[in-house]
């Protein structure tokens, strides 16, 4: 959980009335994301309590974790490895992407294409390197033949 914007007053000296503290949270398990709403609810609550205050809480869940298909990964790992790319496996983040709403649907894999750079995407200093462009965009289409395929295999 990450507070991200507190407000609270208008002026250095006097104790505001009232304050707005705004967040986000992340899991890398839909269970986590199962039970942290009523936790929350719980700890800012019984916090407030505790201080004499009240609090309301608003809670709107976030895109579910990403957690790849073991077969699309290994698919996609190994045209990329037949195509001479570098493959790293990476530990879950806690990044927030809504391609969770794809897998939701279909079997696939989320794939970051490295640029050499070594900031990440969304970090405010990140640029993408021009000559990493062309590579990837050919390696994705390559898979996506590769996946139609695949696909065209089971039906």
């Amino acid at each position: 959980m990450s507070i991200t914007r507190a407000q609270a007053g208008n002026t250095w000296n006097i104790i505001p009335e009232a304050a707005e503290l705004e967040g986000t949270v992340r899991a890398l398990t839909s269970s986590v994301w199962d039970d942290i709403q009523a936790k929350l609810d719980r700890i800012v609550k019984h916090t407030a309590a505790a201080h004499g205050c009240e609090a309301e809480f608003t809670y709107h869940r976030g895109p579910d974790p990403v957690i790849n298909d073991e077969a699309a990964c290994r698919r996609a790992s190994a045209l990329a490895q037949a195509m001479g790319f570098e493959i790293r496996q990476q530990a879950g983040t806690l990044g927030a992407e809504d391609f969770s709403d794809y897998l939701a649907i279909a079997p696939g894999a989320f794939i970051r294409v490295g640029t050499g750079g070594g900031i990440d995407a969304h970090h405010p200093r990140f640029t993408a390197d021009p000559k990493a462009l062309l590579p990837a965009a050919r390696f994705f289409a390559a898979l996506a033949e590769a996946e139609l395929h695949h696909l065209k295999g089971k039906c």
